[in-house]
């Protein structure tokens, strides 16, 4: 049977999404093991044996618009499977003088070599190869030598091999963060002058985007004012240091106060404004805080007024208390003009203190807080925190 000969590479890919058995081609064949598969699975290749792994039709022969390659065992998801023309690059006719001379043998032999050559081209165009408008008549390869590099001659007519990979150096500083990568030979390697074996940057060096390091030193100065820096950010939780000149922290938050008694009671207050904003640097918490009351009663509280919800607990530093700023009303205290926000040590809860002249310094209780009044209470306390 004569069949016309279309143009094609005599390839299909097929990617499947699993469950799948038939496989299409847009191709003739004339026989069977004209047609090849390979099955690709988590980027292995593997060649499909013909009545084993999948089964071709008599019916799907000599088809021009191709046929259905069947697969023993369905496809998994993911599998790529390639049907590629493949004809044996032989002849196995022949024609004798004086004998028959059929256009139906003729016309195989003829398809067959044009496939061949489809198939040959196919395989060509997936090879390496010089342009089309290169000079270049001829080019060979070289023999394998172990350890080195492809690349073009000095003359840029013929490939050959370049020097060893091993033994390829980059430079003294380089090659020695490569050998022993610590911060130190990175530092060494890192210039911002010319020169041999570093890693050249600018005189102002510019990182775009964000720039995670592990471990680098830095020496001069770190410039981050330019408009898009400025910011420097430190993990959620603290990864705490010793060192009294390592920056181990920032953060920006805010906390409720709350008010109350070291006995409540019978305490019942409501808020009209209630907000807390703290800043921590390292161990350094400064924390701002506004209460107003809008109602305020009590009968049996007792104890020293507190104000909870700072959100660090303070060091436990040996004779060392700390005091911030109040302003306040609903607080009655004869002889006493001055009124601080205490923190004292191991804590997050505050007291508030009242010293005046010639009285002792003390504490704020529940009988100094008129009950029914309302309380207004701004502040602002600076504390070192426990980690």
């Amino acid at each position: 049977m004569a069949l016309p000969i279309n143009q094609t590479d005599g390839f299909v890919s097929i990617t499947c999404t699993g469950g799948e058995t038939n496989l299409d081609y847009d191709f003739p064949i004339y026989e069977k093991a004209h047609l090849r598969i390979i099955r690709t699975r988590s980027g292995t290749d593997t060649d499909l044996v013909l009545d084993t792994d999948y089964t071709i039709a008599n019916d799907q022969l000599e088809d021009q618009t191709g046929g259905t390659a069947v697969l023993s065992v369905a496809a998994l998801a993911g599998d790529v499977y390639s049907l590629l023309l493949n004809v044996a690059e032989e002849r196995t006719t022949d024609f004798t003088n004086a004998g028959d001379f059929k256009a139906e043998t003729l016309n195989r032999e003829l398809d067959l070599q044009t496939q061949m050559i489809q198939a040959l081209r196919r395989d060509t165009d997936k090879s390496a190869r010089l342009p089309d408008s290169s000079a270049l008549t001829e080019l060979f390869l070289p023999a394998p030598d172990a350890g080195k590099v492809l690349g073009w001659n000095a003359t840029e007519d013929g490939l050959e091999n370049k020097t060893n990979v091993a033994t390829l150096s980059l430079g003294t500083g380089v090659d020695t963060f490569l050998t022993t990568p610590t911060s130190t030979n990175l530092r060494a390697a890192v210039t911002d002058e010319t020169g041999t074996g570093s890693l050249v940057f600018a005189t102002s060096p510019t990182f775009a985007g964000t720039a995670n390091f592990i471990a680098v030193g830095l020496d001069g100065l770190l410039n981050l004012s330019s408009a898009n820096a400025g910011q420097i950010r430190f993990p959620a939780t603290q990864n705490p240091s010793a060192d009294a000149n390592t920056l181990d922290d920032y953060e920006e938050g805010v906390f409720t106060p709350v008010i109350t008694f070291s006995t409540p009671g019978n305490l019942s207050v409501s808020y009209s404004i209630q907000t807390g904003q703290y800043t921590k640097i390292g161990k350094s918490v400064t924390c701002n805080f506004t209460i107003f009351t809008s109602s305020f009663t009590h009968t049996t509280a007792s104890g020293n007024l507190q104000i909870t919800g700072f959100p660090f607990t303070s060091a436990s530093l040996a004779d060392h208390i700390n005091e911030g700023a109040l302003a306040f009303s609903g607080i009655t205290k004869a002889s006493y003009t001055q009124f601080t926000v205490s923190l004292g040590q191991a804590n997050n809860v505050a007291t508030i203190n009242a010293s005046g002249s010639g009285v002792g310094r003390v504490s704020v209780t529940a009988a100094d807080m008129p009950t029914g009044g309302t309380v207004q209470f701004l502040g602002s306390v600076t504390y070192q925190a426990s980690a």
